[in-house]
């Protein structure tokens, strides 16, 4: 029982350190596959992350600032919490989708630091979505709760993709989460439920259904562009599902 503890504490500091910019440290040294058993850890994470911003926008709101400059100060919290790992993936993920290179040489393109137009426009209309759509809801009390799902959801991405495709690589971010046990990727999906659920009632299930969707459509996607995915495609499978989960969201609140 001693050992399992230890096991969850460390899979609980991986799963934020490998997530966020937040300086934890595990409880001596992780088994290999370490990485792989924290998955199930990764909703509440992005849980964490969208509630952050979600208090921001708040508290901007409280001094009567814009709303949308509200949900820009919510939209810089998560990058900064986040180190834009997230926005990084989803701006690599279309620069190795542009043109009609080789598999081999888009997942060069993908781990190449520079970015390209494809890119930056992808980088773009991610942030100015998402601003939109936040500053839309306006009330933010609506904007916390969106927020806190939204994360959740994006986040529960990552264990979609990683359950229906392989790795491209046999290094990198993508290769060393490879592989979770099926409990692992259940207890990902049972939170993501539960939390939706409980925060949104039944239309918490709704917004699962759209960021799932998005996510296996990402997961299909990378496998017949690159070979499979990378740590920039679970990146980019965040920001998407996010994006379809926060739009879903608008659609049912009736702000669209």
């Amino acid at each position: 029982m001693k050992a399992w503890f230890k096991n969850r504490l460390n899979d609980i500091a991986l799963a934020v350190m490998l997530l966020t910019r937040i300086p934890l440290r595990t409880i001596g040294t992780p088994a290999p596959n370490a990485m792989a058993s924290a998955v199930w850890v990764m909703p509440l994470v992005g849980g964490m992350v969208g509630a952050c911003g979600g208090a921001i926008y708040w508290l901007a709101y409280g001094f009567n600032l814009p709303s949308l400059l509200a949900a820009l100060l919510a939209l810089l919290t998560t990058v900064v919490i986040t180190g834009a790992l997230h926005e990084d993936g989803v701006s690599d993920f279309f620069d190795g989708l542009g043109g009609r290179q080789s598999k081999q040489r888009k997942l060069e393109i993908m781990r190449d630091s520079r970015i390209g137009t494809y890119g930056a426009a992808a980088l773009f209309f991610s942030l100015s979505i998402r601003a939109v759509g936040i500053s839309s809801l306006h009330d933010p009390a609506v904007v916390w709760i969106v927020l806190l799902t939204t994360g959740v959801l994006s986040r529960m991405a990552i264990p979609i993709v990683l359950a229906t495709t392989q790795p491209a690589r046999t290094d990198g971010l993508g290769a060393s989460v490879a592989s979770p046990n099926p409990w692992v990727i259940g207890v990902a999906f049972s939170i993501s439920v539960a939390v939706a659920v409980v925060v949104m009632e039944w239309n918490g299930l709704v917004l699962l259904c759209a960021a799932t969707v998005v996510a296996v459509l990402i997961g299909q996607i990378s496998r017949k562009q690159f070979g499979g995915y990378t740590g920039d495609v679970l990146g980019a499978a965040v920001q998407l599902s996010e994006i379809a989960a926060l739009i879903t969201a608008l659609l049912i609140l009736g702000q669209l």
